[in-house]
């Protein structure tokens, strides 16, 4: 079914969480993360984000193979707080660079023990 009548427009007119339209419009750095078997929310919804997030302000989004719309932690705990880690390092290392008076922050794999 396509068109006007397909599934996906008839949820867009009524979509509660209209991200696409909301995402171009971000202010702070952006970390996406998806699991590719996540069933709620297809991994393409993702990717369609990441496109159109101002530049500046997104990063790699981190996707992990196998995992479902609630369960990234535990499927990969070690991959899910090093991608955590690495965006915070970045976007700390970014403001304290613009702003010499923020305190530089210490690597969130020291502080979690990875």
């Amino acid at each position: 079914m396509a068109g006007c009548c397909s599934p996906t427009y008839i949820y867009s007119l009524c979509d509660p969480f209209p991200n696409r339209k909301r995402i171009r419009r971000v202010k702070c750095p952006v970390l996406l993360m998806h699991g590719t078997a996540d069933t709620t929310v297809d991994c393409s919804h993702t990717h369609g984000l990441y496109r159109r997030c101002p530049a500046h302000l997104r990063h790699e989004p981190y996707i992990l193979p196998g995992a479902g719309h609630d369960n990234l932690v535990e499927a990969d705990p070690q991959a899910y707080f090093a991608a955590l880690g690495r965006f915070i390092e970045e976007t700390c290392g970014q403001h304290a660079q613009r702003d010499p008076g923020i305190a530089p922050v210490p690597p969130l794999a020291n502080a979690i023990g990875i």
